[in-house]
């Protein structure tokens, strides 16, 4: 108690000292009561053996980029940048101002663009169909 008043009055944390031994003490108490509980952070390699992969699947990765690869070909580039900015959540009237267009023209290109987009999407769906 003493030792805390003449800290106050020299202007100094209370007890700084304490900060270096209680945080070690308290972490040493806390792994101790964790490995009397039986927690471990390591794995035998029979638990091991038996957890399933959770890495993605390289062949999903690749029908996915293929995907995208396709979706992004058939578009012209007003198209997809109409269509990036509605994704975004831009409404017509910005998206007309962000490109320099008039807001009819805006559902032009989207229209457009969702018609070829769905002929590829369709086009996808079929080969998978013939490949299962």
């Amino acid at each position: 108690m003493l030792l805390a008043l003449l800290h106050r009055l020299q202007g100094r944390p209370v007890y700084p000292e304490w900060q270096g031994l209680v945080v070690p003490v308290l972490r040493n108490r806390l792994l101790d009561v964790r490995k009397r509980a039986g927690f471990s952070s390591t794995v035998s390699m029979d638990t091991a053996v038996h957890q399933p992969d959770r890495r993605p699947d390289p062949e999903a990765e690749f029908r996915a980029a293929e995907l995208l690869n396709n979706l992004s070909t058939p578009l012209t580039m007003r198209e997809a940048e109409c269509v990036r900015l509605r994704v975004e959540g831009l409404r017509y009237e910005e998206i007309a101002g962000v490109m320099g267009i008039r807001p009819g023209t805006v559902g032009a290109l989207l229209a457009r663009a969702l018609k070829k987009l769905r002929k590829v999407l369709i086009t996808e769906r079929d080969a998978r169909c013939l490949e299962a």
